[in-house]
């Protein structure tokens, strides 16, 4: 039987059912457009101005992306999806274009559409939001894991951030009527009192800096400051994206239920494999898997 070759943590490129054009469609799917963006009087076609990001977002999602030219605000889908050099990212992100200042004008969100279950970021972390000015786009925020932006259920901006194991911070914002911009309602952080390490208090500001000296400490204990950020977290909205597969047109491959998976040791396999380097210890064993069928989320641990 015709085997596809697989390598340690790199069970994507078995994708073989994939089939990926060179370039995005034409036109982008239609779908997450909503009734009052197709009713915008202005003349702008604002799915035609999206769509150079929404290409770049493509390839950058196909595996297709040079680490030293990155597109503005790819580095979070790339960060959020392990830098992965596969095309998984085609499916576990995706874009909505959509109003969400108010101002009549759509912004252009790309997020995160799957996850791990104990991940409570899954389907809710945003990681660029673009808006249009003057007849183009604009990068409003990045996000990332230790700088997180989602949306909740009342159509706040919820971010949290961490710069180690003193310092974390999260906060409620807005989103400027020409979506250009958040302006913070509330931020709360923790922060060492007085340059010592073993004291740490809870502060709040409404400028969304980690700065004391613009704050009000608060009496509040950490127990507590961790619960309100635990109660905010669980008022994510889920986002309705269109995933980049769909965008390019890219079909899903069958995965197998339970295929066989074999290990051959050694480096004089003969047949073609890509590497990774897992352990490069005196005594690293090399280790070839293979497998009869496509698989995925596959693991070594």
């Amino acid at each position: 039987m015709k085997t596809n070759k697989l390598i340690i943590l790199l069970a994507t490129m078995l994708l073989t059912g994939c089939t990926l054009g060179e370039t995005a469609p034409d036109k982008p799917d239609q779908g997450d457009v909503q009734p009052e963006t197709a009713q915008i009087e202005d003349a702008v076609n604002y799915e035609a101005l999206y769509k150079p990001v929404l290409d770049e977002f493509f390839h950058l999602a196909s595996g297709e992306y040079d680490e030293n030219n990155i597109p503005e605000g790819g580095t979070a889908l790339l960060e959020g999806n392990g830098w992965s050099g596969s095309n998984a990212m085609l499916w576990d992100s995706g874009y909505m274009i959509r109003d969400l200042s108010g101002d009549g004008i759509p912004e252009l969100l790309i997020g995160s559409t799957a996850g791990e279950e104990y991940d409570v970021t899954a389907g809710t972390m945003i990681y660029a939001l673009f808006t249009a000015a003057d007849g183009q786009t604009k990068l409003t925020l990045e996000g990332a894991y230790r700088n997180a932006y989602c949306i909740l259920e009342d159509g706040s901006i919820f971010n949290q951030g961490s710069g180690g194991a003193v310092y974390h911070i999260f906060g409620l914002y807005n989103l400027s009527e020409d979506g250009t911009a958040l302006t913070c309602r509330d931020c709360w952080f923790t922060h060492e009192k007085d340059g010592n390490f073993e004291d740490i208090r809870c502060w709040h500001n409404t400028v969304g800096e980690m700065d004391p000296a613009v704050s009000e400490e608060l009496s509040m204990p950490l127990d507590e400051f961790w619960e309100m950020e635990e109660k905010l977290a669980k008022q994510r909205k889920v986002l309705d994206l269109t995933t980049f597969a769909e965008y390019g047109g890219v079909q899903k491959p069958d995965y197998a239920e339970n295929p066989t998976v074999s290990a051959v040791y050694g480096n004089n396999y003969t047949g073609e494999y890509d590497s990774f380097v897992a352990d490069d210890a005196d005594y690293a064993v090399d280790v070839v898997f293979t497998t009869d069928a496509a698989v995925r989320n596959f693991k070594v641990i």
